[in-house]
């Protein structure tokens, strides 16, 4: 998986897995404020690729074999399929979003909604769960816009760490 190339990468998985498009649906997560997020200089990416070369080594050879494996689904299937899923998102996002965007944290209006942050910052975009969903699509809706760690609680995992560290900030109004 390319995340560059996310949706293709999709669907790649759905034809290896032999999934349904309705599998692959999704909205971002976790996705910063674009003011907040940094561009590196040449200087820097140069050495961030010197520091990781082995990792860079790995990227290049998956995204050859996945280039390969992209020509052998076919390009026009490719690009069919990618268009199909972009547009049964939208149609998801008209359904379960409030405004069909993400919103900055502090707009938004369920805790359950809210998604982790860094220490001392509300730079991590999230989202409002339209109200009056049909009772068909709630329950989707939900659990595909709600962030993860709030999601492994509903599934009962333990995480207390993460539970306090919500006291603590709730405490000091952070």
């Amino acid at each position: 998986m390319l995340t560059e190339h996310f949706e293709e990468s999709l669907i790649l998985l759905k034809d290896a897995l032999c999934w349904d498009m309705d599998d692959l649906l999704f909205f971002k997560l976790n996705t910063r404020k674009e003011s907040t997020v940094s561009k590196l200089s040449l200087e820097l990416r140069a050495k961030a690729l010197e520091w990781n070369r082995i990792d860079w080594k790995l990227y290049q050879h998956f995204n050859s074999t996945f280039w390969q494996k992209v020509e052998a689904y076919g390009w026009k299937r490719m690009a069919e399929d990618v268009a199909e899923l972009r547009r049964r998102n939208a149609e998801m996002a008209e359904i379960c979003i409030e405004g069909g965007l993400s919103v900055e944290a502090g707009n938004i209006h369920e805790e359950a909604m809210q998604p982790w942050q860094p220490f001392g910052e509300k730079t991590i975009m999230g989202y409002n769960l339209k109200k009056n969903i049909d009772k068909a699509h709630h329950e989707l809706c939900r659990k595909m816009l709600i962030p993860e760690i709030e999601y492994l609680t509903e599934l009962g995992v333990d995480l207390w760490l993460t539970r306090l560290w919500g006291h603590v900030r709730s405490i000091i109004h952070w």
